[in-house]
């Protein structure tokens, strides 16, 4: 019998910095390298533990970069297998 412990697959980044071109910026991203975009919470709790939206091996990243002359914001989400075919 194999036990496998799942490490974590998540990261919540934030950052300032400031430059004579875009002025002062900011960088929030949070991403989930294990997502599954089809596993809602049934419970607060299952949220709070990080038992849902987990377990499918899809990416998922939130980023925004807000600044006083430089603003981007984006949301990603991948699928390796999308149609049970490989995606590069």
């Amino acid at each position: 019998m194999v036990h496998v412990k799942e490490t974590h697959t998540g990261s919540f980044q934030i950052g300032a910095g400031y430059n004579t071109a875009n002025g002062l910026v900011g960088t929030i991203v949070l991403q989930e390298r294990n997502f599954d975009i089809t596993r809602f919470p049934t419970s607060l709790e299952r949220f709070l533990e990080g038992k849902a939206f987990r377990g499918a091996n899809q990416d998922f990243r939130i980023e925004a970069v807000p600044g006083t002359t430089l603003q981007r914001y984006s949301v990603q989400w991948r699928d390796p297998m999308i149609f049970d075919l490989p995606t590069p």
